[in-house]
């Protein structure tokens, strides 16, 4: 499945093909689930490639997927590293309203 090739990049430390494959399951029409979401973002993250780790952040809010706080914080943090202030608080912000987060009080 495809949940099993994403948690598998990511064991293997390779984000950006979890990300592929992320991108593949949207194309094909799959739901993609909070865990996988969580799992690419929190990974990008990580890696520090912040433009694709808020862009899927913000798809799984879309799609309305379950993705955990932790996925939110550690966007929010790799921001703040980074020294991008303005997208940590917009991040928080979405976060505070629900976000589809669960437990999503940062």
């Amino acid at each position: 499945s495809f949940s099993t090739v994403i948690h598998a990049c990511i064991r293997a430390n390779s984000p950006q093909r979890a990300a592929r494959w992320l991108a593949e399951m949207v194309a094909v029409g799959e739901a993609p689930g909070g865990s996988c979401f969580s799992s690419v973002v929190q990974a990008l993250a990580r890696r520090g490639d912040l433009a694709a780790a808020q862009r899927w952040l913000r798809e799984a809010v879309e799609r309305g997927a379950d993705v955990n706080k932790a996925c939110f914080g550690a966007v929010i943090s790799a921001c703040l590293r980074a020294g991008d202030l303005e997208a940590a608080d917009d991040l928080l912000r979405l976060a505070a309203r629900g976000g589809g987060a669960t437990g999503a009080c940062i």
